[in-house]
């Protein structure tokens, strides 16, 4: 699997598509994407993202995140909701939710460590708190 660089001004972060795949997945799907209306146009483009992307080429467009205010705020609630949800589920999430979720052509799910699911959510959460 191939990693993906994501960039907020002169900061970046690279991360692994599957855990970007993964994160997709949850994220984009409800309660999250009816509760975080600034983020819907955003997490349409994710979806459409992990549907058409090649390795390394996963773009979130965070800087468009990070120059919205509401959004970023939103943004940074979705990752810390997420975090608190998966940490109450347990150490990993049962391959049959991400493979029912994710639509990333050829992307077939393990049981997926809720560790690799917090970096992800951390990686991002670094670029929108840092000024730019």
């Amino acid at each position: 699997m191939g990693h993906s660089i994501q960039i907020v001004a002169d900061r970046l972060e690279i991360i692994n598509d599957l855990d970007l795949f993964a994160l997709i997945a949850i994220i984009t799907t409800e309660p999250y994407n009816k509760r975080f209306t600034s983020l819907n146009k955003c997490l349409v483009a994710w979806r459409n993202q992990i549907e058409v992307s090649g390795p390394g080429t996963i773009e979130l467009n965070l800087e468009a995140i990070f120059a919205d205010d509401s959004a970023r705020i939103d943004m940074l609630s979705l990752l810390t909701e997420i975090e608190n949800e998966y940490k109450r589920r347990g150490d990993a999430i049962p391959a049959s939710v991400l493979n029912e979720r994710c639509r990333a052509a050829g992307v077939i799910f393990n049981d997926y460590a809720t560790r690799f699911l917090f970096s992800t959510t951390e990686a991002i959460r670094r670029l929108l708190l840092t000024p730019m």
